[in-house]
């Protein structure tokens, strides 16, 4: 775990680089360590992974207006698939706002791609916190039809104004409609390993700083669990 130390560091950090002569706005403080928390919990739900869940048998969908639900999941997997895009989505507007904020190259040049890898899972995210909107209107989020899915889904000319969500256990994969659009998203463990390895190489430069290795000894990115 990182975010136990991660505050020190940052304001270690912080303090070097204004005794350099640098000004790093502030709030880069706060939220780095609000960042590194939100990715150690995210962490701990990634060991839950894989999911796994009965697989929706009918592969035909001919009629129109219609919700297909196939999240066939026991309460502990629902609990983590939510959870992990939960923060995800969290980690997504921490790292938007991080953007935003005045800081060193040597933060920056980590900073916007581990936001790219994050918003991979943004659309998914929406999906669930906003269900609301598809639920009341299915024509909002439907996909042109006919199409289909990756997963071997059909729905037909006549499948109109459908929307759905479902899980596949073959490729780990969701497949949800969102923005009338057919979307999809990988989560396994492999989808996160590029955004733990940047947030390492993050950590590495924000304790790469004269005071936080005065104050405290701290292991390098290697060596963390993160």
């Amino acid at each position: 775990m990182v975010s136990i130390r991660v505050l020190t560091a940052i304001n270690g950090w912080f303090m070097s680089k204004k005794a350099q002569g640098a000004t790093p706005g502030p709030k880069v403080v706060p939220l780095m360590s609000l960042m590194f928390g939100t990715l150690d919990a995210l962490y701990l739900e990634i060991r839950n992974l894989p999911l796994n869940a009965m697989s929706d048998k009918n592969r035909l969908k001919d009629k129109p207006d219609v919700f297909t639900l196939s999240l066939f999941f026991k309460d502990p997997d629902y609990v983590t698939l939510r959870s992990i895009l939960a923060l995800a989505g969290d980690l997504i507007y921490v790292l938007k706002n991080l953007i935003g904020v005045k800081n060193e190259p040597e933060l920056g040049q980590f900073i916007k791609p581990l936001y790219e890898e994050a918003k991979k899972f943004e659309d998914a995210r929406h999906f669930f916190t906003h269900m609301d909107e598809p639920l009341r209107d299915y024509s909002k989020h439907a996909i042109p039809v006919p199409h289909t899915l990756d997963c071997g889904i059909q729905f037909t000319a006549n499948a109109k104004n459908n929307i759905y969500v479902i899980w596949e256990n073959d490729n780990n994969t969701l497949y949800f409609s969102y923005n009338k659009k057919p979307c999809q998203i990988v989560i396994d463990r492999p989808a996160f390993d590029e955004i733990f390895n940047l947030a390492r190489q993050l950590y590495d430069a924000i304790i790469n700083n004269p005071i936080s290795r005065q104050v405290d000894t701290f292991p390098i990115g290697a060596q963390v669990i993160l």
